[in-house]
């Protein structure tokens, strides 16, 4: 690769700035099954503590259109079954099959769920759509 000292383009990239921030949360989306469970991601199943073959017990708020899961901590008791599974609670699933967004914090044993419908009111409000 050429140095960028040395070459034109590479030169003109570093006018641009520095690095972009780390991201602060793993985004990934989930199915729900037919019993509503959602089977978390790693990355959420590493925040909360939770290995496959043991069943953990976790912490849920609710925030909204959101619950807030954490580790311990004030919210009401859940577990997270052997195989990474959690059961969502009745008002927060849109029926069987429904989607789920799962946010994780790179730096903190926060896990967020919500479901994708979210997204739609987010769209709506920055488009200045209402609809």
């Amino acid at each position: 690769m050429h140095h960028p000292r040395t070459s034109t383009a590479l030169r003109q990239l570093t006018d641009l700035g520095h690095e972009p921030d780390p991201p602060r949360w793993a985004w990934a989306v989930a199915r729900l099954d037919a019993k509503g469970r959602v089977l978390l991601p790693p990355a959420a199943r590493s925040a909360l503590g939770v290995r496959l073959g043991d069943r953990t017990a976790v912490v849920g708020r609710c925030h909204r259109v959101a619950m807030v899961l954490q580790h311990d901590g004030g919210g009401a008791p859940m577990v997270v079954d052997n195989r990474g599974r959690l059961g969502v609670p009745a008002w927060l699933r849109r029926g069987p099959g429904a989607s789920m967004v799962v946010g994780t914090r790179y730096d903190a044993p926060v896990v967020v769920l919500a479901p994708v419908a979210t997204l739609d009111g987010l769209g709506d409000l920055l488009s200045g759509s209402s609809q």
